[in-house]
């Protein structure tokens, strides 16, 4: 008689040699972590947000300007104003002392006095030659990425005389993230990601890339390590701690179009269009785990994080407001698999599983199937 197999008794023992890794049963957080309380129609594309003192500022990509909501509840958001200038399209915002910086394509970099929420004021319009896409403060300076025409720096000392400092030139610029050593970090679509030193602001210069990115959209750096959002290629780990050799980390790819990106703690929230909200625990950024896979949005495009909230951009479907039932900003640790030395290095074998796993493993098969023969 063939000696049967218990599959209990197999599982146990793949799970016990390390074949199957213990962190795949981990506990993680279902869908339903994230509850969804509120919701608005804003009546376009919604695809840029951000919230500041409980007003939500919404870019409204298809022609319909900015949009301003009073989430103070956040079961029930208020639409309390508008600005439309011009024909641009706008983008990402900024938002400091009740003033918003927006960058609006065509129309370059519109500075608006939102003191009044009710009734938004234009201050002034500046063009940058090209598609204002990105922007960001740093140090008293405003730095505009213009996707035909590069870099732009600009004195901001005077809302209604911007003053351009400082250029370089490049293409197809569309995200920036500034960090305290005087580094600019840029996406470029099809092109890569783009360091820039800009310590002489008045004479920024590129001081590394890495062009191993498809079609990266958004950047966020911290402890020199860049995360990337990278439309097909999913999210992205690098090591920039030397600009001019930069190695990535890792990839997290489940099939989704990332978008966009926003970093929390040690969570990164990946928007993926269609496939919804992505939640990744990067307490160790050779390493992201998923944790939750939300995908009752339409069409998530970028999204904001406020405590245990989360604003969603909702494309036609408007602002999504949902809220988390655990605590985003101190997320459970899990058991990570450490970091190879160079010497093990050697043998890539298979992602996930140490060689001693997989060496075990194929013999525990060999055993199965003479046992059955």
């Amino acid at each position: 008689m063939k000696p049967k197999l218990n599959p209990i008794l197999l599982f146990s023992i793949l799970l016990t040699l390390g074949f199957i890794p213990a962190q795949a049963f981990s506990d993680t957080h279902e869908q339903s972590d994230l509850i969804e309380i509120g919701r608005i129609d804003t009546g376009g594309n919604a695809f840029y947000i951000q919230v500041v003192d409980n007003i939500c500022v919404v870019s409204e990509v298809s022609y319909m300007g900015l949009k301003f909501y009073n989430v103070t509840d956040p079961t029930l958001p208020k639409l309390v104003g508008t600005h439309k200038h011009g024909s641009g399209v706008p983008h990402n915002t900024i938002i400091k002392e009740n003033i918003v910086f927006l960058a609006d394509t065509v129309d370059g970099v519109e500075i608006i006095d939102i003191i009044n929420p009710f009734s938004p004021s234009l201050i002034s319009s500046t063009k940058t030659g090209g598609y204002a896409w990105d922007l960001q403060l740093y140090k008293n300076l405003l730095y505009v990425v213009d996707y035909n025409e590069g870099l732009k720096i600009f004195d901001v000392s005077d809302y209604k005389n911007l003053i351009e400092i400082g250029n370089l030139t490049g293409s197809t610029f569309s995200n920036i993230y500034i960090t305290e050593n005087d580094l600019a970090f840029i996406t470029a679509y099809r092109e890569g990601l783009k360091i820039i030193d800009i310590s002489v602001p008045t004479k920024p210069f590129l001081v590394g890339s890495y062009d191993e990115l498809t079609a990266p959209t958004e950047v966020f750096v911290r402890d020199d390590v860049a995360y990337v959002s990278d439309w097909d290629n999913g999210f992205v780990s690098l090591n920039v701690s030397d600009p001019e050799n930069i190695i990535e980390l890792s990839r997290f790819d489940d099939g989704g179009t990332c978008v966009a990106l926003h970093v929390e703690s040690n969570l990164a929230f990946v928007s993926e269009w269609y496939n919804g909200l992505e939640i990744l625990n990067i307490s160790n950024p050779v390493h992201p785990e998923e944790i939750i896979q939300y995908n009752q949005s339409k069409e998530t495009k970028m999204v904001y994080v406020d405590q245990n909230l989360i604003y969603v951009a909702d494309g036609y479907k408007g602002l999504v407001i949902l809220q988390a039932s655990f605590d985003m900003l101190e997320p459970v640790e899990t058991d990570i698999t450490p970091v190879l030395d160079d010497d093990s290095e050697s043998f890539r074998g298979i992602p996930g599983f140490s060689f001693e796993a997989i060496a075990l493993g194929f013999a525990l098969v060999i055993l199965i199937l003479r046992a059955r023969a």
